[in-house]
């Protein structure tokens, strides 16, 4: 993956505090990944709740216990998704392919949706790694708090997929220092003007 086609809108991208333990399904709504143990595949199942029952969109199965891999948001942060496209489906599949601890959320204003982001659907430990492998994934550069990523024992940092996270932090990291220096420059230049 290179960064160059990623939105980088998103750097400046921070969590902010949305109680997802009131308001569903007036107020917020998300997209579940659910499991078919027959098929041994994934897939998403509209938005929020699976239905009790609910069969294996596999035309070649016959499953018809599906396990639900999440329970949606755990903790009450929503990571804003700036010009997110509107496609849930399509992104709540990369999100489970890519094996990240989130789901894509949404504000409503009048059942309507108002605002993307993720939310995380686990917690005990720094996912930051997650956070910005979800952004990237979406097609975003990972946001600038999201990049100070933990150095976890045991992980092989040369493996390819931790590979373009770091190097992907380091642009977006490049790309704020950037954007503060042009401000700077700016503010500089105003405070010699008579």
């Amino acid at each position: 993956m290179t960064t160059d086609r990623l939105n980088c809108d998103s750097i400046t991208a921070k969590a902010r505090y949305f109680d997802f333990g009131q308001g569903y399904p007036e107020q917020w709504d998300f997209v579940r990944s659910l499991y078919c143990d027959a098929c041994d595949d994934y897939f998403v199942s509209g938005c929020g709740d699976a239905q009790e029952g609910e069969e294996c969109p596999n035309a070649d199965c016959d499953g018809k216990e599906l396990i639900d891999e999440d329970d949606g948001p755990m903790m009450n942060y929503f990571w804003p998704l700036p010009d997110f496209d509107g496609n849930i489906e399509e992104a709540a599949q990369k999100l489970n392919n890519a094996h990240v601890a989130l789901c894509l959320v949404w504000t409503l204003d009048e059942y309507e949706a108002e605002e993307y982001g993720l939310a995380l659907t686990g917690g005990g430990m720094n996912l930051s790694w997650d956070i910005c492998r979800a952004y990237m994934v979406l097609g975003f550069m990972p946001p600038l708090a999201a990049c100070d990523l933990p150095d976890f024992a045991g992980q092989d940092y040369s493996d390819p997929r931790n590979q373009e996270v770091i190097d992907a932090c380091k642009e977006s990291v490049s790309v704020a220092a950037s954007w503060g220096g042009s401000t700077l420059r700016r503010l500089e230049a105003l405070g010699r003007k008579d």
